[in-house]
Parts: C-alpha cells; sequence; structure tokens
C-alpha cells in the first residue's frame, strides 16, 4: 500500500508541475506515447514549444488496466509471492 500511496503523490506532484508549467499533463500510455518521442524529428523541442506531439498517442484511460491485462496474475505472483 505504501507504493501505491507514493506513486499517488508522485504522479499528482508531476502533474501540478507540468500544468504549472504550462505543458500537457496528460497522463499516456508508455509503449504509444514512447514510440511517438522516438519517431518525431525534434520531438522535444517541439512539445516543450508547445506542440501536441502524443495527440494520436493512447491515454492512460485508453489502455488496458494492469488488472485485465493478459499474465497480471503470473507478474504478481512473481513480484509479491
Amino acid at each position: 500500500m505504501m507504493y501505491i500511496v507514493g506513486r499517488d503523490a508522485y504522479s499528482t506532484a508531476l502533474s501540478v508541475a507540468l500544468k504549472g508549467a504550462g505543458l500537457s499533463h496528460i497522463c499516456y500510455e508508455l509503449n504509444s506515447a514512447l514510440h511517438i518521442a522516438l519517431n518525431t524529428p525534434d520531438a522535444e523541442r517541439a512539445w516543450l514549444s508547445g506542440e501536441d506531439i502524443f495527440a494520436a498517442a493512447l491515454t492512460q484511460e485508453d489502455a488496458v488496466p494492469f488488472e485485465e491485462s493478459p499474465g497480471h496474475t503470473m507478474l504478481y505472483e512473481m513480484v509479491f509471492k
């Protein structure tokens, strides 16, 4: 439980900092956003200038929840048992 609370606090702090800096604070699905970032020329410059380079990325709401993902039970057992 401690890790979940810590993760949520970190996530909230990061969202507030990004929003305060005028940058997008949407939670993107990692693989989708990483693919876009690595395949977009000057991605960092474009994102920092306010361009919505991740418009085509899946958001956290679009992604399959961890509990429903294939292999969840096996991963859970490997990590927590």
